[in-house]
């Protein structure tokens, strides 16, 4: 196995186990090619753990802190541990068929996201050095699942995820149906977003739902419907869902239709910051603002922070006084005291008073290694407006 030397001090991060070496704590001029397991050693020679090298800046995601033999039983453990932290969870049952299995390094396999929509199995490999080790990764996704029938689909994020290993079946249209909590969704695996449907977002849908009796509700960012039917099955009078995306309007009102939810609903193809300052758009007793990642590098987050704060001023001025804003974003780079910071920013400018009910993160099957923060990328605020 291919060893790295660490300069001194470096291995510090990786004694309080966080899975992540940077370049610059890299001594060795000998680097392999991407994707090559690798053993990582301190300056004095002393083993550290084992994780797998990828140039860049992240050089090296580790998969053990000890010197372990990464084979067939090490993955089987893994993945079989993930499936049963699920059901102890209560995330996998006979009302919820849709869940995450593997969520990278909350499950201590960085790199691989692996989502579960009833019989289909949806995988991401997030750099080369995962995918490296895919098929006995999907030979333990068999041995966990051995007395279900499924498909696996890998939905492919880099050029290293272009071949097809061990029963994958090429990626083809797929509409899934699935459960969520007694709601049913059609789940576009192979064009929606992520890898079909936000799943981080369970609880929080769970929440607006308690909140939504007798309300008007807007959502804006609907994507597929997902507060949406949430609210109107927890009592809102009209709910109004706005997303720029055509095929994903139709899919949220198949979703209302599936659910017997055609009344009540208005659903929009908009542009939202334009709709936001018509003067003529209504203000609502509920407002849910969850937009896309504004910001998917360090470089961006400035002008992803300017964003959020546009867009947030705008969204505030529409909700009804005494109402309430749900407020979301899934950048990573933009850290939860940067996001609450925005939010008051925005407070400011928009003139309202505002008074923070609830902070509001990802769901359990999306764990975050309380050794590696980073792993905290949805953040969100459940806020009372005066």
């Amino acid at each position: 196995m291919h060893e790295i030397i660490l300069r001194k001090g470096k291995e510090k991060s990786l004694k309080r186990y966080h899975p992540w070496v940077f370049s610059g704590a890299i001594y060795s001029q000998d680097l392999p090619e991407d994707g090559t397991k690798v053993k990582v050693l301190d300056a004095d020679g002393k083993i550290v753990g084992i994780g797998y090298y990828t140039n860049g800046s992240i050089a090296i995601r580790m998969l053990t802190f000890e010197e372990k033999e990464i084979n067939e039983s090490f993955w089987n453990q893994k993945i079989s541990m993930a499936l049963e932290k699920r059901q102890h969870w209560n995330v996998n049952t006979k009302e919820t068929n849709a869940f995450r299995l593997i969520h990278g390094e909350g499950d201590g396999i960085p790199g691989l996201v692996v989502d579960v929509y009833h019989k289909v199995i949806v995988i991401q490999y997030h750099n080369p050095g995962i995918y490296k080790f895919k098929q006995a990764l999907e030979k333990a996704i068999y041995a966990s699942f051995a007395k279900d029938e499924f498909q696996i689909v890998e939905k492919g994020v880099g050029q290293w995820a272009s071949d097809r290993g061990l029963k994958i079946r090429p990626l083809e249209p797929i509409i899934q149906k699935v459960v969520e909590l007694g709601i049913k969704f059609k789940v576009n695996i192979s064009h929606g977003q992520k890898t079909g449907f936000f799943l981080d977002q369970r609880p929080n849908r769970q929440l607006i739902e308690q909140f939504s009796q007798g309300k008007s509700v807007c959502n804006l960012f609907c994507y597929t419907g997902g507060f949406s039917l949430y609210a109107k099955r927890g009592g809102a009078t009209r709910v109004d869902s706005l997303d720029i995306s055509e095929p994903a309007l139709d899919l949220a009102k198949e979703n209302a239709k599936l659910n017997n939810q055609e009344d009540g609903h208005n659903f929009m193809a908009a542009d939202i910051m334009k709709e936001l300052s018509n003067p003529d758009f209504p203000s609502y007793d509920l407002m849910i603002v969850d937009p896309p990642a504004f910001a998917k590098s360090v470089r961006k987050k400035h002008a992803a922070v300017k964003a959020y704060q546009r867009l947030n001023v705008s969204a505030l001025k529409k909700v009804k006084p005494g109402g309430l804003m749900f407020t979301f974003s899934c950048s990573q780079v933009v850290d939860p005291e940067l996001f609450e910071n925005t939010i008051r920013s925005a407070g400011i400018i928009s003139g309202r008073k505002i008074t923070v009910l609830k902070k509001l993160s990802q769901g359990m099957d999306h764990p975050v290694n309380i050794f590696h923060p980073e792993g905290r990328y949805l953040k969100g605020l459940m806020l009372a407006i005066e």
